[in-house]
């Protein structure tokens, strides 16, 4: 037998805790692609003005642990993940006029309430930690022709290392929610010459505090004003210049931008899994067509979704055929 293992098979499932770094049982195995989720030991050697060749010790200080990881987003997951990410969701509603698919709300939480904190369990073959007290710092998606819809988390936790415990989980099996059938508008106007969208949610989380109270590890860290960009790649024709002539160059401008993305999976007859992310008040950043050559001119839009008095800043409709909550 081979003295090495691969990734093959390996295993990553997540629960939401109800006591911040206090492990949970995993509810959820995700289709993860790749893991980056490391612990750091913090070392610290004595001043000293004694002469010595060199340092004597290295006193352990502290704990952190920060890392990603990436998915492709499939129905069975996506709940999950906007759940960890946003912090809030509403209780599930029938969509009208269908006998079995539920609308799920994710909207952000505010500023004085903390992101839901959860335990991933990672089987590595040779060991399976337990990483506790992980909060969302960012979630990006990104959609581009040809592909899959994929997701990147980064995440940021307690310092905990543990020993884990996989359990028995069903594997995503609906198919992928992907670019082909998808749609964007801007202030409701189709917008079809798009070949890629990229949406980042900084929640611009803090590393949390080493306390007497906690010992090696950090406390829980709070997240402050989120920060949302949007990347829109498309065509440089008409329609995309009086974008750039009536929101970019216009001072106060900002547009409402709806985005749609499904999965060929059916819920009902006449009725697919896909989500819909709605920022009703992006302010425009950059719009600059360049010419590198002699193919398409291309566009790249720009933007950050800020909120109103009346709106959100970003609004998640998913909808999918369970009529119960992410980790009901």
């Amino acid at each position: 037998m081979a003295n090495y293992y691969t990734g093959a098979g390996a295993s990553f499932q997540v629960g939401k805790e109800t006591t911040f770094a206090t492990q949970a049982t995993p509810t959820n195995a995700i289709n993860f692609l790749n893991e980056s989720i490391s612990l750091s030991v913090e070392r610290l050697t004595e001043d000293s003005l004694i002469v010595s060749k060199t340092a004597r010790a290295m006193d352990v200080m502290g704990f952190s642990v920060a890392g990603d990881f990436s998915v492709i987003l499939k129905p069975e997951n996506i709940k999950q993940l906007l759940h960890l990410s946003l912090g809030v969701e509403d209780a599930p509603t029938l969509v009208p006029a269908t006998t079995g698919a539920y609308s799920h709300i994710f909207k952000l939480i505010d500023g004085e309430t903390s992101l839901p904190s959860f335990t991933a369990v990672i089987d590595r073959k040779v060991a399976t930690p337990a990483y506790t007290g992980l909060k969302v710092s960012s979630l990006k998606l990104d959609a581009k022709a040809k592909d899959f819809i994929r997701g990147t988390i980064s995440v940021k936790g307690s310092g905990k290392e543990e020993v884990g415990t996989l359990e028995t989980l069903p594997a995503p099996t609906m198919k992928a929610y992907r670019f082909v059938n998808g749609s964007l508008t801007i202030d409701g106007v189709e917008f079809a010459d798009v070949s890629s969208v990229g949406l980042t949610i900084d929640n611009t989380l803090e590393d949390g505090e080493q306390t007497l109270g906690s010992g090696y590890y950090n406390s829980e860290g709070q997240h402050s004003e989120r920060v949302i960009n949007l990347e829109i790649e498309c065509y440089y024709n008409a329609t995309s210049n009086t974008i750039r002539e009536n929101k970019y160059k216009t001072d106060g401008a900002s547009a409402s931008i709806v985005l749609t993305l499904e999965s060929p999976e059916l819920i009902e007859v006449g009725q697919k899994h896909r989500f819909i992310v709605t920022l009703p008040n992006v302010v425009i950043t950059e719009a600059n067509p360049n010419i590198s050559g002699k193919e398409k001119i291309a566009l790249t839009i720009s933007g950050q979704a800020l909120e109103t008095t009346g709106a959100e800043a970003i609004e998640v409709n998913v909808i999918d055929g369970e009529n119960a909550t992410s980790f009901a």
